[in-house]
Formats: C-alpha cells, structure tokens, sequence
C-alpha cells in the first residue's frame, strides 16, 4: 500500500525543484486517482498500447507476468452469483474481466449431488448469432458462451442459473485530506485513504502524477534524485 502523504510530499517536492509552484490537495487527489487508474489499464492492457500491424498486442497484459500479477492481485475479485435469464449486470466496482465459470450440479448416486465449475467462452456478437442458430455448435450446458453488453452479461443457454466471475476492481479513490493551520493545509491521517497498489509502485504512479503537472521526470532521474536525498539525510 502506498502511504498517500508520503506521496503528496513526493510532488511536492519535485514541484518545488521544478519551479511548477505548489500543488492544491484537491489537485493533487485528481492526479493521484488519474495515475493509478492509468496504472490499472496500463497493468491489464490496454488498447492504446498496441503498436500498429507490426504489434498487434499491447506491451503489458495482465496475468502476463508474476510482477503484474503481484501489483494487480489486491483489485481481483471473485463473485458468486445467481442469475436471472442467464443475465449478470455487473458489479458497481467492475473495471475489466478475467475469467467466468457456470456453475452446474447434477444429481449422482443416491443422494449425492455433484457440482461442476465451466469455463465460459465469451463471444463477439457475429459470432454470437451464429452459434444461437446453429445445430453444430450451439450453446450447451456444458459448453457455455457469453457475450458483453451496457448494462452486464448475457450467458447462454440462458437456463443457466449460477456463474463464478472473476474480475479487477475499482480502486478506492485515494485522499490526502487535511485541515487549515495558519492559512496552511495540514496533514489529517485519520480522514486520509492510502492508495491500495503496492508500495514498490510509487516511483511509477509520481511520475505520472508529475507527468500530468507537466514536469518530464524519468525513473533514472527519480532515482537519482531520490539517493541524492537520502545521501544528504532528508
């Protein structure tokens, strides 16, 4: 977890090194949220990272590595529901999909019953009408299929009444909050939220966070900077 004042401090700070002037605690919780949720779609791949014919994929996709994994894990959330016409709306803190499973139980012997997890394939809407009509490769209970719309999910066949979702979460809006002293904001721990990436994420998240107030710092310069502190014991 990042602590959200030592990160104020941070642009701060570099603010002042730069001559950009001193930030407001209400622009510097817009930044903050704006840099971690660019850090999120970032960390799971996002579309404006694909290179053209010669890269069809983004740099970054999630799950791709341990380290996106690890910086992610904290937003993964799983959810255990029932549905009603096959039809999930999703979650009010839904960001990006990961995986689904419907759940199917069949009755075994004597009065056992036994439960099954299966995977979803989720389908474009070409595909979608397609599959609905065909008598090859229809939806079945133990093929299921998905397709994604406004308001959630649509699962087929549509008697399917119980899936498994995985999927990244919003983060909580992080707030440096403070009260007044002498005409000067002053840090309130107790009414303050942390940003929820993990600490080793900071470097990336301030120099986004300075990106936006228009200083072009890079990680070799933080860095730098930063054992040049630490050497002269701030």
């Amino acid at each position: 977890m990042i602590n959200v004042n030592e990160l104020y401090k941070a642009v701060q700070f570099f603010s002042n090194k730069e001559q950009s002037g001193f930030i407001k605690p209400s622009e510097f919780n817009l930044l903050a949220d704006r840099a971690q949720m660019e850090m999120l779609m970032k960390k799971f791949g996002n579309p404006e990272m694909i290179g053209g014919p010669m890269q069809p994929f983004p740099k970054y996709s999630y799950q791709e590595t341990q380290k996106i994994s690890d910086d992610l894990r904290i937003f993964v959330k799983k959810l255990d529901t029932a549905l009603s016409s096959g039809f999930l709306n999703y979650p009010n803190d839904y960001v990006h999909f990961s995986s689904c499973r419907v759940v199917t139980v069949s009755q075994g012997a004597g009065m056992t019953f036994n439960k099954k997890e299966v995977e979803v394939t989720v389908v474009d809407d070409s595909e979608l009408g397609y599959m609905l009509n065909s008598a090859i490769v229809s939806p079945e209970p133990d093929y299921p299929i998905a397709c994604f719309y406004e308001q959630g999910i649509q699962f087929y066949p549509e008697e399917s009444n119980r899936v498994v979702l995985t999927y990244l979460r919003r983060p909580a809006k992080p707030l440096w909050a403070f009260t007044t002293v002498n005409g000067r904001p002053v840090h309130d721990e107790s009414n303050s939220v942390n940003l929820e990436f993990p600490e080793e994420t900071l470097n990336e998240i301030l120099v986004k966070i300075l990106s936006y107030i228009g200083i072009n710092l890079r990680e070799p310069q933080l860095i730098q900077y930063s054992e040049t502190q630490k050497n002269a014991g701030i």
